[in-house]
């Protein structure tokens, strides 16, 4: 197996282990209840959420809240893994690390969290770091006009309290559009290059070959 194509099947293995679960988590209801994020308490006593920062992503509040974030999630992740395949797992764990400890620190008023839809928001980020990494003008330009649009949504969703694209169900729950931030600043900083790339240095003349770089006037 070429040594490329790894990238490629450990991430789409990881997304279907995601996909998988996301389904059958949603036919489990008292699971679903198990491994949602809900807040604790710090101190002494210990906090509910123990492995569920981790698995609150795989649940979900209805099966169209469901089936909203799972589409997305797969064509999300068909993009990254042609674009970015190394980068995929990093953005996923970037995220859903940072989505519950932001939920925490930043958004008093939830108690819990479940849904696919800030590990979206990181995909997202994903595609607009690798339209961004091409260096050419019109992908740049579409990377921009893809970080806008998630800055509006994100403006709308708080400013009204609904949910732009998601069906809503009133009672049921709320939108988490700093969720969506968080995740989408995480998959961008996890596609974006760790250094700007670098022309590369001049080859060096070969043994008695003449030097045809020009010499500084005060050489000559």
């Amino acid at each position: 197996m070429p040594a490329s194509r790894l990238p490629v099947i450990i991430g789409a293995s990881l997304a279907l282990a995601i996909a998988v679960s996301t389904v059958a988590l949603g036919f489990q209801a008292l699971l679903t209840e198990t491994w949602q994020w809900q807040r604790g308490e710090w101190g002494i006593r210990p906090m509910p959420e123990r492995w569920q920062w981790l698995t609150s992503h795989l649940t979900h509040w209805s099966w169209g809240h469901l089936l909203w974030d799972l589409g997305a999630f797969i064509v999300l992740s068909i993009v990254c893994l042609r674009a970015l395949p190394a980068r995929y797992p990093l953005a996923l764990a970037f995220a859903a690390a940072l989505i519950p400890l932001e939920i925490r620190l930043l958004e008093p008023q939830f108690t819990s969290y479940r849904g696919l839809s800030g590990l979206d928001s990181a995909l997202f980020g994903l595609v607009v770091a690798a339209l961004w990494r091409t260096q050419t003008s019109l992908p740049r330009l579409l990377a921009v006009l893809g970080a806008c649009g998630l800055v509006g949504k994100t403006g709308f969703e708080l400013l009204t309290g609904a949910t732009l694209f998601a069906p809503e169900e009133p009672g049921l729950y709320l939108p988490v559009p700093s969720a969506h931030l968080t995740g989408f600043v995480a998959g961008l900083l996890a596609g974006l290059p760790v250094r700007s790339p670098r022309s590369p240095p001049p080859a060096p003349c070969a043994p008695g070959s003449r030097n045809t770089f020009p010499l500084p006037a005060w050489h000559r």
